[in-house]
């Protein structure tokens, strides 16, 4: 918890004091029951925790061609209802920048909307 606590100083510093947010994604997801206690903490902190059901692949190697990732987003988001997507916003995934907009139309066009994730999924 001391980290999540750090995290949440840190984007305060950057955000702005008033910023808060209970909604946490755990490194790695919280797959796995040896996270089941960081589980327990953070929702017992009062966070609520998300992972991914789908993804771009963005974490499958380096320099991936756009294509790739395209091809990824629309395999994992197949026959879903809903969708969490992991991306990533490093400086060293450009495709994932350069596909947003593609991955974007492609999602409305298959009936997916955009909306913001809220606190208290537990």
């Amino acid at each position: 918890m001391n980290d999540i606590y750090r995290a949440d100083k840190a984007l305060m510093v950057v955000l702005g004091e008033e910023f808060e947010t209970r909604i946490l994604r755990l490194p790695g997801g919280s797959f796995g029951k040896h996270k089941n206690p960081m589980v327990k903490a953070a929702k017992d902190a009062g966070y609520s925790i998300y992972d991914w059901n789908a993804l771009n692949g963005d974490a499958e190697g380096l320099n991936l061609k756009n294509s790739y990732l395209t091809r990824r987003l629309k395999e994992t988001t197949k026959n879903k209802k809903n969708a969490i997507i992991l991306m990533h916003d490093l400086d060293s995934k450009v495709g994932t920048l350069e596909t947003l907009r593609e991955n974007i139309d492609y999602l409305i066009s298959n009936g997916f909307y955009f909306r913001v994730l809220e606190e208290n999924n537990n």
